[in-house]
Order: structure tokens, then C-alpha cells, then sequence
């Protein structure tokens, strides 16, 4: 998948930039990135309770 990214997204890009310029390919990309965000914050929304210096269980299950 790594390569797959590294092959299409360059070319995507280049695409973009040729037909719509530097910045509409900017506010497509940045658009993309707030929608990224926003999927990610759905699937692991749980995960923003554990501060950098808070004494947390570390394990997967959370049964040590």
C-alpha cells in the first residue's frame, strides 16, 4: 500500500497542479486533510483522555 501511495500520490498530484494551479491543489489537499481528521477522530475518539504525564494502564485490554 506504502508503494501504491508513493506511486499515485505524486501523480495525482501533478495532475492537479497542471489543470487547477498551486492553489486550488493547495485547498483540495488542505481540504482533504480536515476530512482525514475528522474520520480518524470517529474511529478513536476514546483516546484523548490520557494526558502526556498522567499515570495510565498501558496494555492493549487494560486488564493489568
Amino acid at each position: 500500500m506504502i508503494m501504491i501511495g508513493l506511486i499515485v500520490g505524486p501523480l495525482i498530484g501533478s495532475v492537479l497542479y497542471a489543470f487547477l494551479g498551486f492553489t486550488y491543489t493547495f485547498f483540495i489537499f488542505g481540504s482533504f486533510l480536515v476530512l482525514l481528521s475528522v474520520v480518524i477522530k470517529m474511529n478513536f475518539n476514546g483516546d484523548t483522555e490520557v494526558g502526556m504525564y498522567t499515570d495510565y494502564d498501558d496494555s492493549y485490554r487494560g486488564d493489568n
